[in-house]
């Protein structure tokens, strides 16, 4: 991931955990699957969280400058139109069941409250990456439900409401999580969103990562359909939560399908992905040499360069018509991460 112009900003060192939950009703959602359409995407939360990466909490102005920098560019890569390319990937795909990571709420309020409370409490919404990405996808008729959302770094810092006014310092919250939309009329249960107990930090910031998972019904069948993102500034942090991951997922003696961006290269073999290899699961792009990751901060030059976003499954199951989208060598592009698709049969 990865001009000045503004409206809010972030950050408080402050992670906490959220569970949220919908399951389907719908009568149809009985029908017998023998495949699932599946597809993952990071969305890309609109600037470059590494600009925190070397911040300095001694000097106020610094502070504020880099906040209402980042939410300037936040603004430039407008999720709301963003949100409508993305839409059109999947009324292209027509996936069954989506795994989204970087699904980000952002936050305000006109005055600062920053030295006094030191937890995130802005709640006047500027972007509403999950309510903005179903209003693109009603536009096209397609409907999903949210199945699972886990609530990760959750963090506000002060910010210049209008970047030209020195007096108008208020606070910018952003609150981030990974989402599973599943179509209607497929059932599903056994609702799981979690945090990652291992993480990493920031200049002193936490940033949680974390994943959801969803039971779905194949037939005679159940398939456990996972949706996460592991950390990207450490590879200690992301071979961790990978073992997380793993842990959670042994007692299950069914078909697995984990979606996600693992921030681990499968073309030079990084650890992270040959971790998920060696624990049994097959990669449904195996082989691929097709990078993922990703174009600039602005969305402006493409650069891929790695292939970290995976369908990674095992089980009774096997893949066909595996692909990478929105990975074109012009723009506009939707996301600074490329997507991959996948049918997963019922073997």
């Amino acid at each position: 991931m990865n001009k000045n112009s503004v409206y809010f900003t972030l950050f408080i060192i402050f992670i906490s955990l959220g569970i949220t939950s919908c399951s389907s009703d719908d009568d149809s959602s009985s029908q017998e699957l023998s495949q699932l359409n599946v597809m993952s995407r990071n969305v890309y939360l609109g600037a470059d969280i590494g600009r925190f990466a070397s911040i300095d909490f001694s000097d106020p102005n610094a502070l504020v400058n880099t906040t209402t920098t980042f939410f300037g560019i936040v603004q430039a890569t407008d999720f709301n139109i963003r949100a409508r390319g993305l839409a059109q990937e999947i009324a292209s795909l027509n996936p069954d069941v989506v795994g989204l990571q970087e699904m980000t709420i952002f936050r305000t309020q006109n005055v600062s409250d920053f030295a006094q409370i030191p937890v995130p409490n802005a709640q006047d919404i500027q972007f509403d990456f999950i309510e903005i990405l179903n209003n693109a996808l009603v536009e096209l008729n397609l409907n999903y439900t949210v199945a699972a959302k886990n609530k990760n770094t959750d963090i506000e810092f002060p910010i210049l409401l209008n970047p030209t006014d020195p007096t108008s310092l208020g606070d910018g919250r952003m609150t981030m999580f990974d989402v599973i939309l599943i179509k209607n009329g497929i059932a599903f249960d056994n609702v799981k969103e979690r945090n990652y107990l291992s993480f990493a930090s920031l200049s002193g910031i936490g940033v949680r990562r974390g994943y959801s998972s969803i039971d779905i019904e194949m037939g005679d069948q159940t398939t456990t359909f996972v949706n996460t993102h592991l950390e990207s500034i450490t590879q200690e942090t992301r071979l961790a939560q990978t073992q997380e991951l793993l842990t959670f997922l042994s007692p299950n003696a069914h078909n697995i399908i984990v979606t996600g961006d693992f921030n681990s290269d499968a073309i030079t073999n990084q650890a992270a992905y040959q971790t998920m290899i060696d624990a049994g699961f097959n990669d449904a792009h195996q082989g691929s040499t097709e990078a993922t990751s990703f174009v600039d901060e602005f969305l402006q030059t493409p650069n891929f360069t790695n292939r970290i976003d995976y369908i990674f499954y095992k089980g009774n199951l096997n893949s066909s018509n595996s692909s990478v989208f929105g990975n074109a060598t012009t723009g506009p592009w939707a996301s600074d991460h490329a997507g991959v698709f996948s049918i997963i049969n019922r073997s």
